[in-house]
């Protein structure tokens, strides 16, 4: 696990619609737009932070549960489209953490969809929420990006109002 202070606090990657994800419209499916944000975000941990979630279970046994989702969908990916995922800690808790993660087209000029999920970090072994240890503290202190957890929709509309002024 990387620890410097120095980390890409916003993570981001490519990914392609794929045919089976996608409905008869030849839209992303409502349903799959979970499996591409968390597969990306999966991606970040590793590529990022060299941090691998299902070895962090194995050794310590602890993870991360989903609390939450929300999900505001903007426009449609659309089959074998090119997309960008973003991904950032936008608030840490002792037992908790929420990330933003947003997707949008290849050149980043339109929101398809955001995300702000809440993972629960629990300890295997007793099945209760547990605190993050001191390494994952300070790595998640290192890539936090404090925002506030204001209303999902007005947040894709915070997002939009930015990519129209730049």
């Amino acid at each position: 696990m990387h620890m410097e202070t120095n980390l890409e606090k916003t993570p981001s990657s490519k990914k392609v619609i794929q045919f089976q994800d996608c409905d008869p419209f030849g839209h992303l499916n409502n349903g799959r737009y979970l499996d591409y944000f968390l597969n990306a975000r999966e991606d970040h941990l590793v590529h990022f932070y060299d941090l691998d979630i299902f070895q962090m279970t194995r050794e310590k046994a602890v993870a991360w549960f989903v609390g939450k989702h929300e999900i505001v969908y903007r426009r449609p990916a659309n089959l074998r489209e090119n997309v960008v995922i973003s991904s950032q800690v936008i608030h840490v808790a002792d037992k908790a953490l929420t990330i933003e993660m947003i997707m949008y087209d290849k050149d980043q000029s339109h929101i398809k969809a955001v995300l702000r999920s809440t993972f629960v970090h629990l300890d295997l072994k007793t099945m209760k929420a547990k605190a993050h240890d001191d390494e994952l503290s300070t790595l998640l202190n290192n890539v936090l990006v404090p925002r506030p957890l204001t209303d999902i929709f007005e947040r894709a509309l915070e997002l939009e109002a930015a990519l129209k002024g730049a």
